[in-house]
């Protein structure tokens, strides 16, 4: 999948694959207005969520930092195994 740039004019859909509840709509609704965001700046449809890209940037930092922070958390953790599989075994 192609990661949406800017010059898309500065719009940016995000794809669901499987229908939408309506649960599912409440929290993006939710979400989108809980993170500050304007409702002006996005729009929920029947199968997508469209974002403007100043909706989309801040979002896209977010996953990003989180996603370095888990994989941090699995590395720390990766490298303990050896010593905690030793310690086990005595």
């Amino acid at each position: 999948m192609q990661r949406p740039t800017s010059s898309n004019k500065h719009c940016f859909c995000l794809l669901l694959l499987f229908s939408i509840e309506k649960r599912l709509l409440g929290f993006c609704r939710n979400f989108l207005t809980s993170e500050g965001m304007s409702p002006v700046e996005w729009q929920i449809g029947k199968s997508k969520v469209f974002l403007r890209g100043c909706v989309f940037e801040p979002l896209e930092e977010r996953r990003q930092r989180v996603l370095n922070s888990s994989a941090t958390k699995i590395q720390v953790n990766w490298g303990k195994l050896p010593s905690l599989v030793e310690i086990c075994t005595k």
